[in-house]
């Protein structure tokens, strides 16, 4: 199944470039901050750069609280571990596990 949605986002990203790069947009913009432009270059490539800003910012952004959860539930995951690996349960469909 993890393979299954790993194909699907790699083929809607190829997708998305597909149909970005058939529809790009040739007029070539200049961008102006205060007294500072940028070189000249199609809007495609502007809104593209700003996309994988957007993207890598979000990634970092969010990186903190996904290593914060993934620590404590590494740590809730070790204290309801048994502490003795000879401890045996059976499940409710008979199989003893470890």
């Amino acid at each position: 199944m993890r393979n299954l949605i790993r194909i699907f986002w790699i083929a809607l990203i190829v997708l998305t470039f597909v149909i970005a790069i058939l529809a790009i947009d040739q007029e070539a913009i200049s961008l102006r901050f205060l007294n500072w432009n940028t070189v000249t270059i199609s809007a495609f490539w502007w809104l593209l750069i700003a996309l994988i800003f957007g993207v890598f910012l979000g990634f970092l952004l969010m990186l903190r609280p996904f290593l914060k959860q993934r620590r404590i539930a590494r740590r809730l995951s070790n204290s309801i571990a048994p502490k003795n690996p000879a401890l045996e349960y059976e499940s409710r469909d008979g199989a003893t596990c470890s």
